[in-house]
């Protein structure tokens, strides 16, 4: 029985000792915690070179870089208003900026207060300099600049936290920016403005200025027959309203100056074949001009700015198939009847609405950033200005501008006029012989401009032409003889054809010699005999084509098979 009851109290002792040290050691755990809970950090604003300042509430991260190689950055991080119980604050932090396309950054940091204060928000200022775009040229691809890749930059904050000085904790927050299609298409707008410059002269800088970056709000997808570019988007001025006024304007010209109804009664089924409209700035530059000088490059083409137009020539008189006299109507039409400010020919016909200085509505500032320059100091030389030597303050006057006696012009007093320049400039005998005076001040009545007009027989003056001070007596030989009456005619053998004629023959030209061909002159349709069977050679590079259109229809290129040749 004894037995039993120490047993019995050794199991209650061992219980009990038990319970107790369980107990003590979950009271140890507990006050050993270290609550290592991280805290909570967001990204309150940040912004990349020209692109806006976005904050949480306006998240977009898309932007184009200052300047061709240089973008900077800057962003701000803060403790979240709602943080968790407990929370260990920073002890520390860094940044780090990374990019595409060849950017490193150097970063400055600041805090606004301590580094583990929860009101404290910390900044970056990052500056990166990274790769001039590239100057890809000819074939198809790739037809947008920077190697058809968006610029991208990732922004980090990394942040430690801990109790422990040798076990610290970390946690980062990061923000990308990427520019989507419209900002890919302004940056190509920022890269070209280095060739805009390299290539310009003086006067051209100072008569069309910089290259301006259009505004996000300029570009839709509206329009894409216009689009000539190489983006899903592109700059659309009103072009369907100012093709089809050109349009109208060609027919109307065609109808009432040139006497042709073709165009008139045709006119619910045709329209102007478009040949060019908008194109992005590496389109322009690097295919459309490949392969000219870069002097030739019309960096400021309104193509740019989606207020130029290029379309095919018409026979606008119906005569002689399409000819130059053609495309000057058309180009006359431009600017006569359907606004256009500039409008020339070649083998299509352009035409333009709105002023080609840095073409309309917008600034061509580099940045918004403001930059901080050195203080001038005052040099002990100046550059003359005549610009081939530095002078003193004593010489400037040598360097002052002086008005030449016609006063039309003024020269600097260290540039020796040429002789020919003087002689304008001399009192003399004008060419008339009645009177004396500066050259450069003669009217036009002493310029040998005017010729004798013909008289009512078509006979010409024996004078020719002659100075409008020095007038005579115009003197016609006799009238010829009135020419016999013509033949007896008959109607054109050709049934498209209604001029009376000579002969039913008179108006079918050939033999071709090089394909024996015979062709009628005269119709709607009819076609030159030496336009129908010279040789024509491809103009695209690489192809070397040779046809002749009499024998066969237009080949397709060799080194372009998607379109037929296009002849020299």
């Amino acid at each position: 029985m004894n037995d039993i009851r120490q047993r019995v109290r050794h199991s209650l002792f061992l219980i009990l000792f038990f319970f107790v040290c369980f107990s003590v050691f979950g009271v140890l755990l507990t006050f050993s915690s270290t609550g290592t809970s991280a805290p909570k950090l967001q990204f309150t604003k940040w912004q990349a070179g020209q692109g806006q300042e976005y904050t949480a509430s306006n998240p977009p991260h898309t932007f184009i870089t200052d300047t061709e190689t240089t973008c900077e950055i800057t962003a701000t991080v803060a403790y979240a208003a709602s943080q968790p119980s407990p929370v260990y604050p920073l002890t520390g932090y860094t940044w780090q900026v990374t990019g595409s396309h060849g950017y490193t950054f150097t970063t400055q940091m600041e805090a606004s207060g301590p580094v583990g204060q929860m009101g404290t928000t910390f900044k970056l200022t990052a500056t990166g300099t990274g790769d001039a775009h590239n100057s890809s040229t000819g074939g198809h691809r790739p037809m947008r600049g920077r190697s058809e890749k968006p610029i991208k930059f990732t922004v980090k904050f990394i942040g430690e936290y801990g109790t422990d000085p040798n076990n610290q904790q970390e946690i980062s927050i990061s923000v990308d920016f990427e520019q989507d299609k419209k900002d890919q298409i302004r940056q190509e707008y920022l890269d070209v403005r280095r060739l805009h410059e390299t290539h310009r002269t003086a006067d051209k800088n100072r008569q069309y200025g910089d290259l301006r970056i259009p505004s996000r709000g300029e570009f839709t997808k509206f329009g894409q027959r216009f689009n000539n570019g190489h983006y899903s988007y592109l700059i659309n001025k009103s072009l369907e309203d100012k093709i089809l006024h050109w349009w109208q304007a060609c027919d109307k010209v065609a109808y009432e100056k040139l006497k042709n109804d073709d165009l008139k009664n045709d006119k619910g089924n045709k329209e102007l074949r478009l040949t060019g409209g908008y194109r992005n700035p590496h389109h322009h530059v690097y295919h459309v001009y490949a392969g000219k000088p870069m002097a030739s490059i019309k960096y400021w083409s309104l193509h740019q700015f989606g207020l130029a137009l290029d379309v095919g020539a018409m026979d606008m008189n119906g005569k002689n198939g399409i000819t130059n006299v053609d495309r000057a109507e058309m180009r006359d039409a431009a600017e006569d009847h359907a606004g256009a400010s500039y409008s020339y020919y070649a083998g299509h016909v352009h035409a333009q609405w709105g002023a080609v200085r840095n073409a309309p509505g917008g600034s061509s500032n580099p940045s918004t950033r403001s930059t901080t320059n050195p203080p001038a100091t005052t040099p002990t030389t100046v550059p003359g200005a005549c610009g081939i030597h530095t002078i003193s303050t004593s010489q400037a006057a040598n360097h002052a501008s002086v008005n030449f006696a016609c006063g039309s012009h003024t020269y600097y007093a260290c540039q020796t006029p040429s002789t020919s320049e003087t002689n304008r400039h001399s009192y003399q005998t004008l060419p008339c012989g009645s009177h004396s005076g500066y050259r450069c001040t003669a009217t036009s009545s002493h310029t040998q401009t005017t010729t004798c007009p013909s008289d009512t027989n078509g006979q010409s003056c024996s004078y020719g032409s002659y100075y409008a001070c020095s007038p005579h007596t115009h003197a016609y030989p006799e009238p010829p003889p009135p020419s016999p009456p013509p033949p007896a005619t008959v109607s054109c053998g050709r049934s498209a054809c209604r001029e009376a004629v000579s002969s039913t023959n008179e108006h079918r030209v050939g033999p071709c010699s090089a394909c024996g061909k015979s062709y009628w002159s005269c119709g709607q349709y009819g076609s030159y005999h030496e336009n129908q069977c010279r040789e024509r050679t491809c103009r695209y590079g690489g192809c070397g084509n040779k046809w002749r259109r009499c024998q066969s229809s237009t080949p397709y290129c060799r080194n372009r098979p998607d379109r037929r040749c296009w002849a020299r």
